[in-house]
């Protein structure tokens, strides 16, 4: 059986070819989300969907549906906290993997960054 594995923000750079190079095996069902859809795998894979990581909802339908072995959160940190609510709500049996991939942006001369 294949290691499921779910992954946040797949439209950004280092997700995307995080996706791309985990869906080349054979070992992994790769699953990968993001706000935008205007990509090129968005087209070509069946293993894309739109959705929104600062959602609650939307981590719980993930989480209950696919009940992933290994999330990547790398979109923004503050996706972890409605994941952990969404997780804890799920009440699954087992703990999946988590990496959180996240950004200097709180040393950015922008504002919004940071």
């Amino acid at each position: 059986m294949k290691e499921i594995i779910l992954i946040s923000g797949v439209t950004g750079l280092t997700s995307s070819d995080v996706f791309k190079r985990l869906n080349l095996s054979e070992d992994y069902e790769v699953i990968g989300f993001s706000r935008n859809s205007n990509n090129s795998y968005s087209e070509e894979k069946n293993n894309f969907i739109k959705g929104d990581a600062s959602d609650f909802n939307f981590w719980l339908e993930m989480l209950l549906k696919f009940k992933p072995e290994t999330i990547i959160i790398h979109s923004n940190l503050r996706h972890f906290l409605p994941f952990i609510k969404a997780f804890e709500f799920s009440n699954l049996n087992k703990y999946p993997r988590l990496i959180v991939i996240s950004t200097t942006g709180v040393y950015s001369r922008f504002k919004s960054l940071s």
